[in-house]
């Protein structure tokens, strides 16, 4: 159900009576706040948002479910950060947010050089492949190659955005956006 104007969630019984409650409501009544009156700065939120959920759609099905998967993990962790920073908590938001950038950094890791998500993770569970794969998935394991990838002035090795150009940049014409 889409909340209006006219909808307003009834609380249960005894929500606001103890301190984590109440922790949350204000919260909550922060995050309304920051809505209401920094527009400007959650338009950004919401733009950001809807480039998440444009490369999610267009990621359905894919073979490559490695560096999708960690898509997926960025765009929860950068909900998570938006929804701490609209609630106040701008501490526990840095958090939120370098996770967001570490599984948007694997997930571009893993597609630029498959064999090294593949080499430690492959297809199987088996406690030996587990270990391998938080060895080849480390921040500095996969920072410098990633660096050099995108400082590239080719086109980039993939592009899973419809109407994305050569160079990883979205178009933004009209005729990009519906294709």
């Amino acid at each position: 159900m889409a909340m209006t104007d006219e909808a307003v969630p009834i609380l249960p019984r005894g929500w606001g009576t103890d301190e984590v409650t109440k922790f949350v409501e204000h919260a909550r009544a922060n995050a309304f706040a920051t809505y209401a009156n920094l527009r400007a700065d959650y338009a950004k939120v919401t733009e950001i948002d809807r480039l998440f959920r444009r490369l999610n759609d267009n990621l359905l099905n894919t073979p490559d479910w490695f560096a999708a998967f960690f898509l997926l993990r960025a765009h929860s962790a950068f909900l998570t950060g938006s929804h701490l920073a609209m609630s106040g908590q701008t501490a526990e938001t840095y958090a939120a947010l370098r996770l967001c950038l570490e599984n948007g950094l694997y997930g571009l890791y893993c597609r630029s050089i498959p064999s090294h998500g593949k080499r430690g993770c492959g297809d199987t569970i088996a406690p030996r492949r587990v270990a391998a794969c938080g060895r080849s998935l480390r921040f500095d394991s996969c920072s410098a190659p990633c660096a050099r990838l995108m400082a590239r002035k080719g086109p980039w090795p993939t592009n899973c955005m419809s109407g994305a150009s050569t160079t990883g940049r979205i178009q933004t014409n009209e005729r990009s956006a519906s294709a």
